[in-house]
């Protein structure tokens, strides 16, 4: 390997040609500020507290605690 040790490498932009700007970099985080979601969807059915969509109706499963509406139901 031939590195030569105080030489900084060349380096070339997306037109093949040597960058010669300076690159800034801002310690300032950048990204989603505020993320927002979508409170109007509700997921209809049965789910078990897996996340296992398993219909619509409770009355056909047996007893256990289900997921209906976004809340938790025991059916007996």
């Amino acid at each position: 390997m031939n590195k030569k040790l105080g030489v900084a490498p060349l380096m070339k932009g997306d037109d093949g040609k040597r960058v010669t700007s300076e690159v800034v970099i801002v310690p300032d985080a950048t990204g989603i500020a505020h993320p927002t979601t979508d409170a109007s969807t509700q997921k209809d059915g049965v789910y078990t507290l897996d996340g296992v969509y398993l219909g619509t109706n409770v009355e056909s499963l047996p007893r256990g605690v289900y997921i209906v509406g976004g809340k938790k139901i025991i059916k007996n």
